[in-house]
């Protein structure tokens, strides 16, 4: 049976791009194909009781920061 990363991600997500730039060396590495399924994360967030992270202060500060 092969190895099958399977990759969710919004294209809204700046932390889902970088992961997609790192992604092909992992499956590279460990042999594995890619399923890519894009997702709208902020649809889940009201369905989970959660704010999207740019709401939340913190958060906010460190993706401008170290993003």
């Amino acid at each position: 049976m092969s190895k099958v990363i399977k990759f969710y991600f919004d294209v809204a997500s700046p932390t889902s791009y970088l992961a997609h730039l790192e992604l092909p060396n992992v499956a590279k590495e460990t042999n594995a194909q890619i399923h890519r399924v894009p997702v709208l994360l902020g649809a889940f967030f009201p369905a989970i009781g959660n704010e999207a992270p740019t709401r939340l202060p913190a958060t906010e500060k460190w993706i401008r920061e170290e993003i």
